[in-house]
């Protein structure tokens, strides 16, 4: 049964692919072939250069499969500069080999091993391969939670006009930092410092191991989220730098973290966005049939988020709920109900540097395993604020959207936080860059 759905899944995308793509290519034959003739002298330029350098080779050839797995070689020049290595990827595109916008271009061994694994990844073959890609533009935000195989199918699945502009435009952010940084190196560091503040570099699946493990261990733990507005925080209030410093799992959250980590020559591994992780977290709570207690936000919306949990992941137990309006009186009371609930997992939305001063100081009391400050989770989740669309998440813009819903609120967070953010890491990078020139002129007078 499962190879017959497979078999219909692969026939209906090749009918698709037999209606849209012929304007599809045509697209794509005009654009390649305006670029060619437009860039024609920087193809002569760069092509004369390496032949005055020596150079053993000039047009680089990579064997990949295209469409119904064709095999064709990937042209690209022979030279270290991103910004001219990828031109002859143009005559790709005009030849038929390539598109602008599919899933990537495998090697042979790889579909192999993917049509091995994953049945449904056979619907790859099924279009012309592309330049841009879902996966590499949710990989250039770090945003890659969902897998490449996946995305690919449902992009075939689902092709349009309208989905390749998009995922052009989406794209422009990732190329930009193509070009000045380059793709992502295979080995992150296990820990960044961004200002002085510790990250666990980590991806989802890893964070999400580590809360369940931590959940396990007989010490109570305390995770936290960072992002720019939090480290600039630290700046201001040094008892949240050093609750940071003492917190068990501090993860990366939002664009400008990533952005941080690039400049600093720290890449991030994955952008762990609370709202992205949450969800996921629950589904495996909800496997183990874990215990949750909710703390924050305004009176009634802890209660629309365990709702909003018990509808979705049903094997989750809701321990307790409780608003994050109580006065010291009423804290007493809280921090006993907590610690009575015999929950596994605490979530605190209590806002910045609240919330980790809490947990901080009543951990030892609250008899949780572990502890998360998790911001403005409550706000999404209870239905008070819609999330960013992903288009808009994967441009790196969702603070956009978050000032267009709450500009009185927000103006100060993101109008100029974000560019003392951005003045610090720059800073930061020239002191790097000085205190790396003074070390090796002292290193050759010596």
């Amino acid at each position: 049964m499962q190879r017959l759905e497979t078999d219909e899944g692969l026939e209906d995308a090749r009918v698709r692919a037999r209606v849209y793509p012929y304007l599809k290519r045509t697209i794509d034959l005009t654009i390649s072939l305006f670029l060619v003739i437009l860039l024609l002298p920087l193809f002569v330029g760069v092509g004369m250069a390496l032949m005055m350098s020596r150079s053993m080779t000039i047009i680089q050839r990579t064997p990949k499969m295209g469409i119904e797995c064709q095999p064709f070689s990937e042209l690209s020049f022979a030279t270290q500069w991103r910004v001219f290595r990828k031109l002859p990827i143009l005559i790709n595109v005009l030849k038929g080999d390539l598109s602008f916008v599919g899933p990537r271009a495998a090697y042979s061994c790889e579909m192999c091993s993917y049509c091995r694994s994953e049945p449904q990844a056979r619907l790859r073959i099924a279009v012309r391969p592309g330049l841009i890609c879902d996966w590499w533009v949710r990989r250039h935000i770090s945003l890659d939670y969902v897998q490449e195989v996946a995305l690919d199918v449902r992009y075939v699945k689902s092709m349009s006009l309208r989905k390749d502009i998009g995922l052009a435009l989406r794209a422009i952010p990732g190329i930009v930092t193509w070009l000045l940084w380059g793709n992502a190196p295979p080995v992150y560091p296990a820990e960044v410092r961004i200002l002085g503040v510790r990250i666990d570099n980590m991806s989802m699946n890893n964070a999400i191991d580590r809360v369940m493990n931590m959940i396990d261990s007989p010490q109570a733990g305390h995770v936290c989220f960072v992002n720019p507005h939090n480290i600039n925080q630290t700046f201001q209030v040094p008892e949240y730098r050093r609750a940071l410093d003492e917190a068990d799992l501090v993860l990366a959250d939002g664009f400008g973290t990533k952005l941080a980590g690039e400049i600093l020559r720290q890449p991030i591994r994955q952008n762990l966005c609370g709202t992205d992780l949450f969800p996921r977290l629950c589904a495996r709570l909800s496997e183990a049939e874990k215990k949750i207690y909710l703390v924050g936000a305004a009176p009634g919306a802890a209660e629309r988020v365990a709702d909003w949990v018990r509808q979705h992941y049903p094997g989750v137990v809701i321990k307790g709920c409780d608003h994050g309006y109580f006065n010291p009186m009423e804290e007493r009371e809280v921090v006993c109900r907590i610690a009575q609930s015999g929950a596994d997992m605490l979530v605190v939305a209590m806002g910045v540097p609240k919330q980790e001063l809490w947990i901080r100081n009543h951990l030892a009391e609250l008899n949780v395993p572990v502890a998360m400050g998790w911001g403005g989770l409550f706000d999404y989740f209870s239905g008070r604020i819609p999330r960013a669309p992903l288009w808009v998440r994967e441009i790196g813009m969702e603070w956009v959207y978050r000032l267009i819903q709450e500009p009185g609120r927000m103006w100060r967070r993101y109008l100029i936080g974000n560019f003392v953010f951005l003045f610090r890491i720059v800073r930061e990078r020239f002191r790097a860059v000085e205190v790396s020139s003074r070390c090796n002129r002292i290193g050759s007078q010596n």
